[in-house]
């Protein structure tokens, strides 16, 4: 069927010839040039992707090679009583204990970690409306910087 719509298969391709030495080797040639080229861009990038994760893993606590440590100068050590998660938790037992019409103080960390990361200042407010309305409560920012939440559970 094949046949009759294409026509006769060309002849190159109808015979199982191996590939010729010259055109071996200038597959070869064209190959290395390619490697030459995307070579050194894929190396970088794998060594990057590496020194990422291992900052991520906690490895790479110092500064990296070749770096002068400014990096973690600007940004706070981050403790275990800076985390997140027992501020979540204190919103939970809030929206078990609390009266319909009372309501009750939320103290954020300083330094919000999530995760052992200190988490960016929006992320923070989005998990802790989040966690108050998923418990049931309203919420209010008794400050500007947004380290006060009043919490209240409605009538």
């Amino acid at each position: 069927m094949f046949v009759a719509i294409l026509g006769p298969a060309p002849a190159a391709l109808a015979t199982n010839a191996p590939v010729d030495g010259d055109r071996l080797s200038s597959m070869l040639v064209f190959f290395f040039i390619a490697l030459l080229i995307v070579g050194p861009f894929g190396y970088r990038r794998i060594r990057s992707v590496l020194r990422e994760r291992r900052e991520l893993l906690g490895a790479g606590a110092g500064p990296t090679h070749g770096g002068s440590g400014a990096d973690s100068a600007t940004i706070p050590a981050a403790s275990s009583s800076d985390d997140l998660a027992p501020v979540i938790e204190t919103i939970h037992r809030f929206a078990e204990d609390l009266v319909p019409g009372a309501a009750d103080i939320v103290e954020l960390p300083a330094v919000p970690t999530v995760g052992g990361r200190v988490a960016d200042p929006a992320v923070v407010v989005a998990l802790v409306e989040d966690a108050a309305r998923r418990s049931g409560l309203e919420i209010s920012w008794d400050d500007g910087e947004r380290r006060r939440a009043r919490v209240r559970r409605p009538q």
